[in-house]
This record gives C-alpha cells, sequence and structure tokens, in this order.
C-alpha cells in the first residue's frame, strides 16, 4: 500500500471518512482501538453536499503530496535520503514543538479559569433556571402522609 506524504502541511491532522459520496464521518475520534476509553467526539453527516467537500479538500491535499510505494523509500535513513531525512526530522520538530504548545495553552487556560472563578450566567442557563422554577410551580412537592398510630 503506498504511502502519501504532504510536506507542504506542517500537520495532517484531519479525521474524516467519506462514505459513497453520501455521508461523512468526522470528528476528533482517532481511528484506534484506545479511542473508544478516551471522551472523542465522532459526527455523522449525512450530505453529499458536505462530503463532497471533504473529498475535495482530500484530493486538493493528495495532488500536493508525494508517493512513497516501499517502507524504506520513507523511513530509512541513509546518505541517499539525506533530503528526506531533513523532511522528517523538519516534521518530527514540529510535532513536538505543538505539543508543546498544547500543553502550555491548556496550562494558560487553567490559570485563567482559576483566575477568572465561575463563568459568566449565559441566557440558555437563565432559561433553563426559568423553566426548573416554572416546573415547581406547576408541579409542587406533596409532602408525604404519614399515618398516625393506632
Amino acid at each position: 500500500m503506498p504511502i502519501w506524504i504532504d510536506e507542504q502541511a506542517r500537520i495532517a491532522h484531519a479525521k474524516t471518512m467519506v462514505i459513497d459520496g453520501a455521508v461523512t464521518l468526522t470528528g476528533s475520534m482517532n481511528w484506534t482501538r484506545g479511542a473508544a476509553a478516551n471522551s472523542e467526539d465522532l459526527n455523522l453527516i449525512s450530505s453529499s453536499e458536505v462530503a463532497a467537500a471533504y473529498a475535495a479538500h482530500w484530493h486538493e491535499r493528495l495532488a500536493l503530496s508525494v508517493r512513497f510505494d516501499r517502507r524504506e523509500d520513507w523511513c530509512r535513513v541513509g546518505s541517499s535520503t539525506a533530503p528526506m531525512t531533513d523532511g522528517l526530522l523538519r516534521r518530527l520538530f514540529w510535532r513536538v514543538v505543538d505539543h508543546l504548545d498544547y500543553i502550555m495553552t491548556l496550562a494558560r487556560l487553567r490559570i485563567l479559569d482559576a483566575l477568572a472563578g465561575p463563568l459568566p450566567e449565559t441566557p440558555a442557563d437563565r432559561q433553563r433556571q426559568w423553566d426548573r422554577e416554572r416546573i415547581k410551580r406547576t408541579f409542587p412537592e406533596i409532602e408525604p402522609v404519614r399515618s398516625r398510630p393506632p
């Protein structure tokens, strides 16, 4: 099976499947066995227009990619593959940088959350509270009748 490497994109992070040009699966869900244990999302979109848009994006990236038919072409390190090695090291470097940036962003967000306190109330929060109060007024709690001993 050939491998296509898009050397122009720093990271290819798309997790999408287009089925029969009519259904699109997309989201944060990794296509691995362990993903079921994570908190992931997977969206099923039944739309030929959406499927066509995702397929077109994939074909655009494929047109810019380099094909490698054998594992040795993209995995081996040697003098004949020095330009490829440079590309692999560059991609590895950027993956590490992106991961560190992600960790730092999470740390900053947690610090900001701790400093900011609770989130401000939204219109949806107010609507939910109003609904709860209306339900309580409409269906008041009834105290149980306690029977007296004979």
